[in-house]
């Protein structure tokens, strides 16, 4: 027996030391591509970690980006709590909307509050609620959540429609009852299992062999092991698209009921454009006129050469063009409100 145990002390030993030296080499020798810093946020599933900062890299675009997050988790400098003494302009949306690509000067959320500084000193602010993978329930729900401290004179929803429409498939986050009407999900778990997922979540962020291995498993694999919040519904194409109206709906009604003005930028996925189908980007307008609701359509508007080659996201003259658009559509459609008038 004890010769047992001392053989399992020994293998135990071994394993410990080889995965210490195993992190220790991803570490010193692998770049953790797509790494960023996310903490588990049981009404949001994920956010940013607070004051956390790191390096984005993509090798395949040659991107290298520093960033750093505010003390709420987001890619933006620290503001005051709600009330402002600027017109204050809130962005919410997900990877497009955060930027992680491209320097946080050259995002477009940043241009355009240099752009606004330039025209009108110290008359606007602009603050971005956006976190890479959201959905539009959790766009809502970000904002619902930060409303107190943000309070927007205008919020606008920035809809990419590459995978927002599966996204809002989540069934962490929303629930279809028989008629298909959606019923906004109440988090209800237990002390011990959010202690869990943020452990889980302070795992895959911070040790690299976990990170590593996760992503092999999900790319390399086709091994489907994603966070539970991001796992979908599934629906016909037509469910999908009016969960999607439902949300949209859901959330202008939120911003309208809290007295804030409310707006959606639609941004097409560059796949979209190579294949000229404009018919999703036509439904989110759609879903926009029917509410009254002031829209900026960018599908033919954007082009190839605003997003990269092999990922997915914008560009510097992506962000470029969307801030110019963005600034047109405010300085027309959504600037007639003033602060005092909230």
């Amino acid at each position: 027996m004890f010769k047992i145990r001392i053989n399992l002390l020994i293998l135990a030993t071994s394993i410990i030391v080889g995965l210490v030296l195993a992190e220790t080499a991803f570490r010193l020798f692998i770049e953790q591509e797509r790494k960023r810093l996310a903490v588990y946020d049981k009404d949001l599933g994920w956010r940013g970690k607070p004051h956390g900062k790191g390096v984005y890299i993509r090798k395949s675009d040659n991107i290298r980006v520093e960033y750093k997050y505010n003390r709420y988790g987001y890619r933006d400098e620290d503001f005051s709590p709600a009330p402002s003494v600027y017109t204050r302009i809130v962005l919410v949306g997900d990877s497009f909307v955060e930027g992680l690509e491209v320097a946080y000067r050259k995002t477009f959320h940043r241009r355009l509050e240099d752009h606004l500084y330039r025209e009108y000193p110290d008359q606007f602010e602009v603050i971005s609620l956006a976190s890479q993978g959201y959905s539009t329930a959790q766009e809502l729900a970000a904002l619902k959540k930060l409303w107190t401290v943000v309070k927007p004179d205008i919020a606008i929803l920035c809809f990419y429609t590459g995978n927002d429409f599966s996204e809002n498939l989540r069934s962490r986050f929303i629930a279809l009852d028989g008629e298909g009407k959606i019923q906004f999900r109440v988090n209800t778990d237990s002390w011990v299992k959010v202690r869990y997922c943020g452990l889980k979540r302070w795992a895959y962020e911070n040790i690299h062999l976990i990170f590593f291995l996760k992503n092999l498993m999900n790319s390399s694999l086709r091994m489907n092991i994603a966070d539970t919040g991001k796992r979908t519904m599934s629906t016909s194409p037509e469910r999908r698209n009016n969960v999607t109206r439902q949300l949209l709906f859901a959330a202008a009604e939120e911003a309208g009921r809290r007295g804030a003005r409310w707006a959606v930028v639609i941004i097409p996925s560059k796949y979209e454009l190579m294949k000229a189908d404009s018919s999703l980007a036509a439904y989110v307008a759609e879903t926009c006129e029917i509410q009254n609701v002031p829209y900026l359509n960018l599908f033919s508007i954007m082009s190839r050469d605003c997003y990269y080659g092999r990922d997915a996201h914008l560009n510097d003259r992506g962000h470029q063009v969307l801030e110019e658009e963005i600034y047109e559509f405010i300085d027309t459609e959504m600037k007639g409100r003033s602060h005092d008038e909230r």
